[in-house]
């Protein structure tokens, strides 16, 4: 896949550095010349000094063959503005950062196909790690409207010997895997034992009544 990035800070750099670990084709764009050299010896990927607003520096770049588009320089104008040059182009799907929420519907409304404001999504990340001490990991799903929750169980855990089936209550929350020695995809029948790691969807308006369940405090 043919991913194009504008913005070489630290969140393209990342960004870059992922992608073309699991094999992807990189191509960044910055403005900084010496941005780009330092890049270009760390990340195995083609590094091109010049303005992501520039259209001959897109065209340049191969926008017209990129799979994705990735805007993530810290002006929010800016990202729009060679988002809505890319698509111009050709480029298949463009993803903007944007720093006020307010402005996501905007960008969508112009045909940015998605947006991300990673500032916000580390904020609300530590904060249900923070408020909620037993939580291992978390996946937010549908806007916020559910979470994926992994969560250690305890020798002391009510639902310790406990079947799946007597767990779940399927319209608000179900357990979709538990984790021991080899991940196991449960049963109705499925026993949870101490030591396990349990993976749980649970639709976000539900949270207290899983509390509940697990006679523990995921939310203080």
């Amino acid at each position: 896949m043919l991913i194009l990035i504008i913005g070489a800070g630290r969140l393209g750099f990342e960004l870059a550095k992922f992608l073309s670990t699991v094999g992807h084709q990189v191509v960044i764009i910055e403005k900084d010349k010496e941005r780009c050299g330092l890049i270009a010896q760390e990340l195995d990927v083609m590094v091109i000094n010049g303005d992501g607003t520039n259209l001959k520096t897109l065209e340049e770049a191969g926008t017209d063959k990129a799979d994705t588009f990735a805007a993530v320089t810290d002006s929010q104008e800016t990202n729009l503005f060679s988002c809505l040059l890319a698509k111009k182009l050709g480029a298949k799907r463009v993803i903007a950062r944007i720093k006020d929420p307010s402005s996501e519907e905007i960008f969508k409304s112009l045909g940015i196909d998605a947006v991300v404001n990673p500032e916000l999504t580390a904020a609300i990340y530590m904060e249900k790690l923070i408020t909620r001490p037993s939580l291992l990991e978390l996946v937010t799903l549908g806007k916020g409207t559910a979470e994926i929750i992994e969560l250690q169980v305890n020798h002391d855990s009510p639902i310790v010997g406990k079947s799946v089936g007597e767990i779940n209550a399927p319209q608000n929350y179900s357990i979709v895997a538990v984790l021991g020695d080899d991940l196991i995809i449960p049963a109705s029948e499925t026993v949870i034992e101490p030591g396990q790691r349990i993976l749980i969807i649970v639709r976000t308006a539900a949270i207290s009544k899983l509390e509940k369940t697990l006679k523990r405090k995921l939310r203080l």
